[in-house]
């Protein structure tokens, strides 16, 4: 996972593969529009989508075009922080209601003597 993230950071200066990440989040707020312009236009639209998700805006765009990858770590994180696009699967769902009756009737105690 961390190589992922290394390689998405690497490459993510020119907002390219924001623009796809942002789009795959949530299609109706961010569409592809960026992918057909400059790099300055694109950074930019990167940071208005991003409001558009609720990220707030702590870098700008010339901040992604420079390659910083502290700066463009933080706001892969941000992102993903506060849009995470992952939902549960059913099988989840289904072990995390069978945690909720896993106490019922017996203490630690009593159990551990079993």
């Amino acid at each position: 996972m961390f190589f992922f993230h290394l390689i998405f950071i690497f490459f993510a200066k020119d907002g390219i593969n924001y623009t796809v990440l942002l789009n795959q989040l949530d299609a109706d707020k961010c569409d592809k529009t960026g992918l057909d312009m400059d790099e300055e236009k694109r950074a930019n639209k990167v940071i208005t989508d991003t409001k558009k998700l609720g990220v707030p805006p702590f870098v700008r765009g010339s901040d992604i075009r420079s390659g910083n990858p502290k700066l463009n770590l933080m706001l892969c994180a941000e992102i993903f922080n506060n849009c995470p696009g992952l939902l549960p699967t059913e099988q989840e769902l289904i072990e995390a209601a069978g945690l909720l009756n896993d106490d019922i009737g017996d203490s630690r105690e009593e159990r551990c003597k079993s």
